[in-house]
């Protein structure tokens, strides 16, 4: 993940960073075969998939609905994300 400019948490292994110009622009979690995507541009999740996929194979499932057995629900509208 560092070579393409991600930094590591420092509270979690599995928690990444990409920062451009100090801004947050992309947050990567990866849980053995499953890895989490959140960013606000659309632009930049599917660059970080093409760049990540020269490594790995990935399928892309979608937009997050289940992690470890939670039920995860987006309201966009309202820029919320609820843990269920």
């Amino acid at each position: 993940m560092e070579t393409l400019g991600f930094t590591k948490s420092i509270v979690d292994d599995l928690l990444y960073f990409l920062w451009e110009e100090d801004t947050l622009t992309l947050i990567i979690v990866i849980w053995v075969d499953n890895i989490i995507i959140s960013g606000h541009k659309l632009g930049s999740i599917v660059y970080f998939k093409s760049q990540f996929g020269e490594y790995f194979k990935l399928t892309d499932l979608g937009k997050l609905r289940y992690m470890f057995s939670i039920l995860i629900k987006c309201d966009y509208a309202n820029h919320l994300i609820y843990i269920l």
